[in-house]
């Protein structure tokens, strides 16, 4: 549980670790789709609420999910290295949330770090 518990945390995080949303690649055609059909079909993506509501139900996702949360978990901490400076360098006032990060990143894009650049692209 405590794995799963960290694996939906850096969820959150890479939202922001790439370039399209998370969420909405788990409702379109990512390994979690059917998962979060099942369980959690009402929830409406946004403000961490399906990544909640998966949770209640981690016990029941499918291994492909669970799978998915890993490679996630393990790029999440590639970005997440690759980009800590330059986040609280140039995004220290902006809104904690992994849209506003991200997006935060993207503006500053000309003047990040190569590495955490090359994250960001």
């Amino acid at each position: 549980m405590k794995l799963f518990k960290t694996m939906l945390a850096v969820i959150v995080i890479v939202c922001f670790a790439s370039s399209f949303s998370f969420a909405d690649d788990l409702t379109k055609d990512g390994p979690c789709r059917a998962d979060i059909q099942k369980f959690c079909k009402s929830v409406r993506p946004g403000k961490g609420k399906l990544l909640r509501c998966m949770r209640q139900y981690s016990r029941h996702l499918s291994e492909a999910c669970t799978d998915h949360i890993g490679v996630v978990k393990e790029k999440t901490g590639l970005f997440k290295k690759a980009c800590k400076k330059d986040i609280g360098r140039f995004c220290a006032d902006v809104e904690k949330t992994p849209g506003a990060i991200f997006r935060c990143l993207e503006e500053n894009h000309a003047s990040l770090s190569a590495v955490c650049a090359n994250q960001v692209k």
